[in-house]
């Protein structure tokens, strides 16, 4: 699939959260993305800097653009709970779109570090959405093997997952954290470093937080997500993967015993 196609399949059905009802629709946008993301260029609506600050650098160069308000939506969840799910502006979305769909390959090798989930990040127009849909009945299915076949469970998640990530820590499981805060000038116009601005170009400029809704939040989630899978493995005396299900934020382990699964945990 070509970077035009993965933009549009991400800004025609993974743009609008998918609990607004049919009526609301990005068809148009993701279609015609390119020539209007040229025209709002041209129109100075923002720009692309590789002077000054940004030094053209093994492909790197910045954004200069305004930050905009997110558009938050309450919807119900399940029982009495409820939800936020956010609308971001066209021109950062847009953009955000444009850096993952027509850098993917650099993407699909940071995303490559997922060992303990079974949800592959596919971007198609064919799927419902722009991103290929969780498996449910197969996480289902790890989870009763694990059950039968461990002494003891660990089941836990990341509280608030979206509302709590510090939008640079995508450069830091990108590059490797310590990589980048030991020499944070050499990361400056990075490919990752350029979705941290533009993410936060959609909330206000926010540095922790990435929006509920757009089907890019789910890439940059998993790449969080995937460097945490890499980290665990170096750390873990767990290393075969059938005995971990991770679903997104959520983890399923099955252990042999109680000492284990403390430090597991």
């Amino acid at each position: 699939m070509s970077g035009t196609d993965r933009l549009e399949a991400l800004l025609s059905k993974g743009y609008f959260p998918k609990e607004l009802p049919p009526a609301f629709t990005t068809e148009d946008y993701g279609s015609h993305s390119l020539d209007i993301l040229k025209e709002w260029e041209m129109s100075k609506l923002f720009e692309r800097v590789e002077n000054g600050k940004f030094k053209k650098k093994n492909g790197s160069y910045g954004y200069k653009l305004k930050h905009a308000e997110i558009e938050t939506i309450s919807t119900p969840k399940r029982g009495y709970e409820r939800r936020n799910v956010h609308i971001t502006h066209p021109i950062p979305q847009g953009l955000l779109a444009y850096e993952i769909s027509f850098n993917w390959r650099p993407v699909q090798k940071w995303l490559s570090r997922q060992t303990f989930s079974m949800d592959e990040i596919r971007i198609s127009k064919n799927y419902t959405r722009s991103i290929k849909g969780i498996n449910f009945d197969l996480h289902r299915v790890k989870k009763s093997y694990i059950e039968a076949t461990a002494d003891w469970l660990v089941k836990t998640d990341i509280t608030r997952f979206y509302p709590s990530i510090y939008t640079h820590s995508i450069s830091w499981a990108a590059y490797g954290k310590e990589k980048v805060k030991g020499n944070l000038k050499s990361y400056e116009g990075s490919l990752a470093d350029r979705l941290d601005v533009l993410v936060r170009s959609c909330n206000r400029n926010q540095t922790v937080g990435i929006p509920i809704g757009p089907e890019t939040s789910r890439v940059l989630a998993e790449i969080v997500s995937s460097r945490i899978d890499s980290d665990f493995l170096i750390i873990s005396d767990q290393k075969l993967p059938e005995n971990i299900d991770r679903l997104q934020d959520d983890w399923f382990v099955g252990l042999k015993n109680l000492e284990t699964a403390e430090a597991t945990l």
